[in-house]
């Protein structure tokens, strides 16, 4: 992975003391694609399988990127066309002030752009919410959904520790840099991983885009703007997709509950927990993950 991973100043820096230090541009994978979707530079891979009209859309979490879905790519080709893209203000994506309706609106635009036909998403964490809130404003163009690790709409904007997060992201904001990263970063990994040290072994490939100039703007503001206008919970009754909601047991970022809420809103849903799953299942448990998905997308 890391052999076909190219940018300035990787091979002899550390992620920490090169933060937010370069641009996009100094950036690539080998297999690194871009589209300009009105007006944003969109950053995606993609495997097309030539004898596959089925297409699969990885959608990532928040803070990460599409190399979250890296493990997974070669076993969902081998039956669909795949498609993983960063978002806004994520990985090798543009970097500006974004909301969730952004995001979701990326997601619609590259559908357009690539001329998909009713694609099956996948979506971990953020990847997830932003899935279920664009299968139920376009309802009738999705195959399948999976939504992974994520959270329930209604609750998650009602929640109080959400609400005096979003108040005092200005006031952290000056103390966020090269030095409160590593402590930052330390904390965080210890809610999405059982075993932590498995997050820090890919810190480079997951967080790349730390080092590239605009991420913290970019992560802020969506933390800041994360409502999607006119939405509520009671429009997941408009799903009509069949859906497959995973969730580990052991989520201590996401609490399992979010998973059972969702399953009673959307119609048409399963809702499976997978034992001893941390937030980072798609990750820890990659064999439980993909056995689970794949017998929903063959059923």
């Amino acid at each position: 992975m890391f052999d076909e991973f190219l940018k300035i100043g990787y091979i002899n820096s550390h992620l920490y003391g090169t933060y937010e230090k370069y641009d996009n541009s100094d950036f690539y994978f080998h297999d690194s694609k871009f589209i300009n979707l009105h007006g944003d530079k969109t950053h995606y891979i993609e495997l097309l399988n030539p004898n596959s009209k089925k297409s699969i859309i990885l959608l990532h979490g928040i803070m990460v990127n599409l190399n979250t879905w890296r493990d997974h790519l070669d076993i969902f080709s081998s039956d669909y066309n795949i498609y993983a893209l960063d978002f806004l203000g994520h990985g090798l994506s543009d970097k500006r002030d974004i909301t969730l309706k952004d995001i979701v609106d990326q997601v619609h635009y590259f559908i357009e752009a690539k001329k998909i036909k009713r694609p099956i998403i996948i979506g971990h964490s953020l990847g997830g919410l932003v899935a279920s809130i664009y299968a139920s404003v376009y309802r009738c163009e999705l195959d399948k959904l999976v939504i992974v690790s994520s959270v329930d709409y209604d609750y998650f904007n009602r929640d109080i520790i959400n609400k005096i997060g979003g108040s005092i992201l200005g006031f952290i904001d000056p103390f966020i840099n090269s030095y409160t990263m590593p402590f930052i970063i330390h904390t965080v990994s210890k809610k999405v991983y059982n075993e932590p040290d498995r997050f820090l072994n890919k810190i480079e490939e997951y967080l790349c885009h730390v080092k590239i100039k605009g991420f913290k703007r970019s992560i802020l503001s969506l933390m800041k703007n994360h409502d999607y206008p006119g939405f509520s919970s009671s429009n997941y009754s408009d799903i009509k997709c069949k859906t497959l909601i995973v969730h580990g047991d052991n989520d201590k970022l996401i609490f399992p509950d979010n998973a059972r809420r969702l399953g009673k809103n959307i119609p048409n849903s399963e809702v499976i927990m997978i034992k001893n799953g941390s937030h980072m299942i798609v990750d820890e448990l990659p064999f439980e993950f993909i056995q689970v998905v794949s017998q929903f997308l063959d059923s």
